[in-house]
């Protein structure tokens, strides 16, 4: 049976799945040149920032020394830094409602079927991703961001533990390719497997001789045989071989799934998923590039210059700790026989005079090279976006005012980096996530009809750091009452201009209060409605009081039917 049912673009005749093979090696050779142009940047910011990450060139050895020409580590410092800020700022596990799916119609967002039911999918959602391995491979994805610029996190369901299952690949091992959008369209992830591996994961039976040979050697020797295999995962789009896969149940499916063996060209499983597995995000992209750029390659020569100023200041310092010592040929000192070490011996010949060894003092200005090293990791720290996620560092002597002006510049240069990480990571893993889970049935209610028939959503992101953005809008409203307040003491009116309301509760939400703090703005209204009934009563109480008390004071009498005559009828009488 082969990868294609119908003929596509061989001249009319059937493709088979050396037409297929031939496809994709075309695909991955092309991205194979695009990739090669970035090694040698990603290879020097792995020595200088990230010395611990899986080598490009070869596997790490566990426990190996990887930092041995590193001798300034703000740059790795400042990395974490920023690995940690984000992750703690965007998705930490302790932010319980840092995102929320809701309707995008104003109206099915106010229906109390559709609250309920986006809420149940909220809180399951979430506490599924924390029942799962997402907080350990999302901070190695967001590692690999700051890092190499890009990175590429898996999401798939795993049905034998029942949960989310995610996986962050290594930049040299995933590829991808963009469609017209700039978007990622088609991923290309390779996997080294021994033959036993391969056996346990697609079976025997559908991997090629060659490997069920080494799969034999191995049972037999217990050799370990490395098989690269590729999976590609794309867009059923024309004109490509790939647009009908083999007949099988996902062959309808929006995305293509192939899994082949790269030496014997052999398509070992075919299927198809309905949204993307593979998750490429950038953190920064130029418009004539496909991968991404990171605060690690922005900084790159500062960071370079860093580590060789501080190699010569440790140099200058050894000179000056343990300065060189200057021996006058065929002095007093017999060369072969003269010792350094502590409590060390050395005899001489007196009768060469003063002709001993003495210091030659360095001249080296350590202070300046010091003074000059401060500079360069001040820029460093800058590039890492390290003062907005430093809430007291080099903030002691400024005022409130200032703290929340340089915390503002600093949202505001990262922003677009904020932007970017929603739409290209946490939107598309989020959709991913939720549409999983819609497929486990039990896990959710059933949706209810009002979402059946407006089934469009978005997401709603209350992280620290979204929040945090819209903090500067919080600021804004604080000067703006400050400089209308005069004119409010003359025009109370004035303040008719503000909802008050909702004004009130996006402070509480951007200033991190926990939403259950807040009442439901139904009950708030509804409550607010028997305030104002039970403060007529009590105001119309107080009128039929006065009045009654008015009546029995009137000197002339009272015209029969009047109001005044059924007031006075009304009122009860004393025995």
């Amino acid at each position: 049976m082969s990868l294609i049912s119908k003929p596509d673009f061989t001249g009319g005749r059937k493709q088979t799945d050396d037409d297929v093979i031939q496809f994709l090696e075309a695909q991955i050779s092309e991205c194979e040149d695009v990739k090669m142009k970035w090694n040698p940047l990603w290879m020097e910011v792995q020595r200088f920032v990230y010395p611990d990450s899986n080598n490009l060139l070869s596997p790490i050895m566990q426990g190996a020394n990887l930092s041995k020409q590193i001798f300034d580590e703000t740059a790795i410092n400042a990395r974490q830094k920023l690995e940690s800020g984000i992750y703690s700022y965007t998705c930490a596990p302790n932010q319980q409602d840092w995102f929320s799916f809701e309707s995008s119609l104003y109206e099915v967002n106010h229906n109390d079927d559709a609250k309920r039911w986006y809420s149940a999918l909220n809180n399951v959602l979430m506490l599924e991703l924390i029942a799962s391995n997402f907080i350990l491979e999302i901070q190695l994805a967001i590692s690999q961001l700051i890092t190499y610029g890009t990175c590429c996190l898996y999401v798939d369901w795993d049905a034998k533990a029942n949960s989310f299952f995610f996986k962050c690949y290594p930049i040299n091992t995933f590829m991808f390719k963009t469609d017209r959008y700039g978007r990622p369209s088609t991923v290309f992830v390779k996997f080294d497997l021994s033959a036993t591996e391969a056996v346990n994961q697609f079976g025997k039976e559908n991997l090629s001789q060659a490997v069920q040979d080494k799969y034999k050697k191995e049972c037999k020797d217990g050799s370990v045989n490395k098989i690269e295999i590729w999976h590609v995962v794309g867009k059923r789009e024309n004109p490509t071989p790939l647009t009908n896969m083999r007949p099988n149940k996902s062959k309808s499916f929006p995305y293509y799934s192939i899994y082949y063996e790269r030496e014997t060209k052999h398509a070992v499983s075919v299927g198809g998923y309905r949204e993307m597995p593979y998750i490429v995000s950038r953190f920064k992209k130029k418009a004539e590039e496909d991968y991404g750029r990171s605060p690690a390659m922005a900084c790159m020569p500062s960071i370079k210059e860093a580590n060789y100023i501080r190699y010569k200041i440790k140099y200058a310092a050894d000179k000056h700790v343990d300065p060189p010592i200057m021996i006058p040929q065929g002095g007093v000192v017999d060369l072969r026989k003269f010792s350094q070490a502590a409590g060390a011996k050395n005899k001489y010949n007196p009768t060469y005079g003063n002709d001993k060894p003495y210091y030659l003092q360095p001249a080296g200005n350590i202070p300046l090279g010091e003074h000059q090293l401060e500079n360069v990791k001040l820029d460093i720290r800058e590039a890492f976006y390290e003062a907005m996620f430093d809430a007291l560092g080099n903030r002691r002597n400024m005022t409130a005012i200032e703290v929340t002006e340089r915390t503002e510049q600093q949202l505001t240069l990262f922003s677009p980096t904020q932007g970017r990480l929603q739409c290209e990571l946490f939107d598309v893993m989020l959709e991913r996530c939720g549409a999983l889970l819609l497929r486990t049935k039990e896990k959710l209610p059933p949706v209810p009809m009002v979402i059946r028939q407006y089934p469009d959503f978005k997401i709603a992101y209350r992280n620290k750091l979204a929040l945090s953005i819209r903090n500067i809008q919080n600021a804004g409203f604080q000067k703006t009452m400050n400089m209308l307040l005069p004119l409010f003491e003359r025009q109370p009116q004035l303040l008719d201009n503000f909802d008050l309301d909702i004004i009130t509760r996006d402070i509480a939400m951007s200033e991190s209060m926990k939403t259950t703090w807040l009442k439901p703005l139904e009950q708030m209204m509804q409550q607010r409605q028997a305030q104002m009934e039970q403060a007529k009563k009590a105001q119309e109480m107080e009128q039929m009081e006065g009045m009654a008390k008015a009546v029995p004071a009137l000197s002339k009498s009272v015209e029969p039917n009047s109001v005044l005559s059924q007031l006075k009828e009304s009122m009860p009488q004393g025995e």
